[in-house]
């Protein structure tokens, strides 16, 4: 920044005297004066004005660039994490009767309400199994509640009886890779009484994360199918609040004025508000860490310009300028400045949010025509605002200082905040030199490590936001397996046994496959159903069957024995010892593999008690007439699933081990799907092999771990553009600030240096200790960025793992910025130096 030298300030302020006549002090109350000495202090310093309307656009910009794409970032993630749903709503209701269904609409906090009736299952389209679930959904659920979770939609929801629906994984299950809106589609549909070959029409059809086998029909189809809306099994109330702030209070009250009866379920999600509010803390630490950073950056120039017109302000005063007066002129200044600095920030900061990302995601993503995030006007007005008060401030107690200065001192040129110690006769050590000077004005020190330690932070955080919230690492979470291959037979009457052994050795054999791990089924008969499973029965046969179990379901067992078997599903070793782990199981592998221990599995809430308490009991079975028994050592809590089997028993499932069921049958159990490692996750090469050697096989059906990536890259290639550039902001910001008050700290010091140099220290003792300056600023800055950052985006990370995701830093990006920042820190003050150093020791010494 520009400074008068001494001699031209005291010849432009004695000229105004003369002009004035003034030949003694006299308070000067002139609007008019204050105005043209504000504009002629800002002609003779266009350096100054330049840096300070470039650091208001800077601010500014990055204020709105941060803020905008980090609006759009959260849409796009929140908009992934709900497809992957399947649907939006935070309230459910089993089985809603028409008076409840009003009682819920009538609720204070109910925004909106959407109702599902499944109706019937398509069986088989064209000899292929499918099981892909039909469901009628209102126009509420449709359109508030599915809608907004599709990530691709072409056609209309179905009008007409014969219409139907499909998501893309249900027309892939049939084969079906090319759809067309209006093509025929033969199928064998499963009604609530038996098999019907119809042909639909395909209305539409859509794609989300969920990965769900299921479609959508007419309301006239519906009301065709016999289903009843409150059918405890098929129908579903789902509700969005109008607040996520549900307490359990509000809750209990809700179920209490629905009056369930003993099977119906009501679920509002209590804990919504809590996972809320820790993403609002998080975003408002993100966003305060942000603030800090652009008031920093505006701060810092602000700062130190004034400290460098000491003098002029206080010439002013011995001609007898007030200190208010004097705070005007600043003011003035810095206001005409910000009217340029902040409109051209607003612009800059639009045209990256708005035309440079949708740019980078259009061009870098193949298949995306366009791209356009949300505009929110309230972020202009705030940047614009925040910059405009950040300004003020800074102004604020420099210019007091300035005001209040006596002219003596400011003739003087006392700098501001400088203690002069350490005063020594024997000298000093370089390093010595350096560390005082550091430290010799604490306000600037501070300054200068704040600049630095807030952008590093900055990126850290979101760095860690970006890499924890890949699409990789949620798969990873949800323990989603590289391949499975299911047997489209399982459950029907006439199973095939597709996988068997020679066909389990040949994808063992293909590189890149790790292990295989069948799991079997085999039906069984429960021999004393009535004892054993007494507080099982009751629930099931009311919410299955809505028949009491008493009076019709016991007459249900015997005329329809068939119905009511149960089911052994085998596992291998490594399945069971990750059962072990995951449930904290006691059995030892010895009883499992002997078939002496088992697990109960898929209970829901309706008769997880019930179930409950079989553990540690003993339940007979047959197979074969043989009579078996099995003790049952845990049984699993609702939807607390492990690897599982395609089709339903009356009965809940028993895992045991594979070893076991083989034993029982004497040959080969039948398999209901495979489950496949490969030694390297998303391994491109050996999916396209295991899935070129089935092609063929319409028995087999596949569920790729890559193929459901690759349906959700889009939005991850969004996420990570949008996440790297605001990393890249926030770190370009910090170093910014760091470059900018360490190098007008030096321009400050010119005098010092010429001083030393005048005598004797010689030049490379200079850049020494200038070196070590920097070393002493990157060690103590780094070493805040590394504790302070990490436990911070580690502690941001906690909050809002909505996955259970293990945290992992993002090392590599994290190096990077710390070797650019100690490169800086450590040569940017030789650099300075050197700039200052082409002038000779007289020169520096006049021109300073």
């Amino acid at each position: 920044m520009m400074i008068l030298p001494s001699w031209q300030t005291v010849s432009f302020v004695s000229k105004m005297a003369n002009c004035w006549g003034m030949t003694e002090m006299l308070k000067v109350n002139n609007r008019k004066v204050i105005k043209r000495l504000a504009r002629t202090q800002m002609k003779q310093q266009p350096l100054k004005n330049r840096l300070l309307v470039l650091a208001v656009a800077l601010a500014t910009m990055m204020l709105v660039a941060v803020f905008s794409i980090g609006i759009n970032y959260y849409t796009v993630l929140n908009q992934r994490n709900l497809s992957m749903y399947g649907s939006d709503y935070n309230g459910m209701l089993t089985g809603p009767t028409e008076e409840q269904i009003n009682v819920v609409k009538e609720m204070k906090k109910v925004k909106t309400v959407g109702m599902a009736v499944g109706s019937v299952t398509v069986a088989e389209y064209e000899g292929i199994a499918v099981g892909t679930s039909l469901v009628w959904a209102d126009e509420n659920h449709w359109q508030e509640q599915l809608q907004p979770v599709f990530i691709h939609l072409v056609g209309s929801y179905p009008q007409k009886k014969e219409e139907v629906m499909l998501s893309e994984k249900a027309l892939k299950k049939m084969g079906v890779t090319q759809p067309e809106v209006g093509m025929v589609l033969p199928m064998s549909l499963a009604y609530y009484d038996g098999l019907r070959d119809e042909e639909m029409i395909l209305s539409g059809y859509f794609n989300d994360y969920s990965g769900k086998n299921r479609g959508f029909i007419s309301k006239t189809f519906y009301q065709q199918s016999g289903i009843k809306s409150d059918d405890l099994d098929r129908s579903r109330l789902y509700i969005n609040f109008s607040t996520p702030f549900i307490s359990e209070q509000e809750e209990a009250e809700m179920e209490e004025s629905l009056k369930l009866n003993k099977y119906q379920h009501f679920f509002a999600d209590t804990e919504m508000g809590d996972m809320l509010f820790k993403v609002a803390v998080s975003v408002i630490a993100i966003a305060g860490v942000i603030m800090i950073s652009g008031y920093l950056l505006i701060y810092n120039i602000v700062y130190i310009s004034l400290r460098k017109e000491v003098l002029y302000f206080g010439l002013l005063k011995t001609i007898g300028t007030t200190s208010r007066q004097i705070r005007e002129i600043v003011f003035r200044q810095i206001i005409l400045l910000s009217m340029i600095g902040i409109p051209a920030g607003l612009i800059l900061g639009a045209g990256i949010s708005n035309y440079l990302i949708p740019k980078l995601v259009v061009t870098m993503i193949p298949g995306v025509v366009s791209f356009r995030g949300e505009f929110q006007p309230v972020i202009y007005v705030l940047a614009g605002f925040f910059s405009l008060l950040t300004i003020f401030i800074s102004v604020a107690k420099p210019a007091k200082s300035i005001a209040q200065m006596s002219p003596v001192e400011a003739v003087k040129q006392e700098d501001m905040g400088v203690k002069q110690s350490n005063k020594s006769k024997t000298g000093s050590s370089i390093r010595g030199m350096a560390w005082r000077n550091v430290f010799r004005n604490k306000k600037q020190a501070i300054l200068v490590f704040l600049s630095l330690f807030i952008g590093m932070t900055s990126f850290t955080v979101v760095s860690s936001i970006i890499k924890n919230n890949n699409a990789k690492k949620i798969l990873e979470a949800l323990e989603v397996s590289d391949m499975e291959l299911l047997n489209r037979s399982s459950g029907d009457d006439n199973q095939v046994q597709v996988f068997s052994k020679d066909f389990i050795s040949q994808i063992e054999s293909i590189k890149g496959v790790k292990a295989v791990h069948p799991v079997s089924a085999l039906n069984i008969d429960i021999t004393k159903p009535h004892e054993q499973f007494s507080a099982y029965l009751k629930p099931e046969f009311e919410m299955a069957y809505g028949v009491d179990y008493e009076k019709e379901g016991r007459q249900m067992m015997i005329d329809r024995p068939e119905n009511f078997f149960g089911t052994l599903v085998g596992l291998d070793s490594q399945q069971f010892q990750q059962m072990k782990k995951k449930f904290q199981l006691t059995i030892s592998e010895k009883e499992f593999h002997e078939g002496r221990v088992g697990v109960i599995a898929r209970t829901l809430e309706h008769n997880y008690q019930g179930l409950k308490a079989l553990e540690n009991q003993r339940i007979d079975y047959r197979f074969e007439n043989r009579l078996l028994e099995i003790n049952i050592d845990y049984v699993t809590k609702p939807f607390e699933l492990f690897d599982s089997i395609q089709y339903n028993g009356f009965f809940p499932e028993i895992y045991v081990s594979n070893q076991y069921l083989d034993r029982l049958t004497g040959s080969e159990t039948f398999v209901d799907h495979l489950v496949i490692d490969y030694q390297q996750a998303y391994d491109q090469e050996t999916d396209l092999e295991i899935l070129s050697m089935i092609k063929e096989n319409k028995h087999i059906d596949h569920e790729s771990k890559i193929e459901r990536y690759e349906n959700m890259k889009e939005s991850e290639n969004q996420l990570l553009i949008m996440g790297t550039v605001i990393a890249f902001v926030l770190a370009l910001l910090g170093l910014l600030n760091y470059i900018n008050v360490l190098s007008t700290s030096i321009f400050s010091r010119s005098k010092d240096l010429a001083v030393l140099s005048s005598i004797g220290m010689t030049t490379q003792q200079i850049k020494k200790m200038l070196l070590h300056e920097g070393m002493i600023y990157a060690g103590i800055s780094l070493l805040f960025s590394v504790i302070v950052g990490n436990s911070l985006s580690y502690l941001i990370f906690s909050l809002t793992n909505v996955y259970e995701i293990t945290y992992e830093a993002p090392l590599t990006m994290l190096l990077l910025l710390y070797f650019f920042a100690a490169w800086i820190c450590l040569f940017l003050p030789n650099l300075v130096y050197r700039f200052i150093h082409r002038d000779s020791v007289v020169d520096q010494l006049r021109n300073n």
